[in-house]
């Protein structure tokens, strides 16, 4: 879900009273899905190891995914992130993950006021050319 809406999963009615929640993972299988994963979005190792494994199946598969939208939880105080273009490779690694906060500069990669702070791109840069900066 993009956006902060509340949906079926919330228990939040669009009246903004509270109702009961749906589990995602229970109605796949009450819908007859076998192969339910549920991870944290954010171990990306356990998700890629997930979808290949779903993909190479012949039945359905469903993978959920919980984490809180790091947009709308701001109660976390994660800091910003910085890259250094002296370390950047320029190699894209970091861009495939489609922040919106990373765009291409002139010979490396730069990261903006949008971060924020997942640290994702940390994980996903080779290089070691992003550092935490608050």
């Amino acid at each position: 879900m993009t956006g902060g809406q509340d949906h079926p999963g919330t228990g939040r009615r669009l009246t903004g009273e509270m109702g009961s929640a749906a589990d995602p993972a229970e109605v796949c299988r009450a819908l007859g899905v076998k192969d339910v994963k549920v991870l944290d979005s954010y171990d990306r190792k356990r998700l890629e190891e997930a979808i290949r494994d779903s993909l190479s199946r012949d039945e359905y598969s469903v993978i959920v995914c919980r984490r809180p939208c790091v947009l709308v939880d701001r109660q976390a105080k994660r800091g910003r992130y910085a890259v250094d273009p002296a370390r950047c490779k320029n190699c894209g690694a970091c861009l495939r993950l489609g922040c919106p906060a990373m765009s291409q500069a002139e010979g490396h990669v730069e990261i903006s006021a949008m971060c924020a702070g997942c640290g994702l791109c940390v994980e996903a840069c080779r290089f070691d050319a992003i550092h935490k900066v608050q």
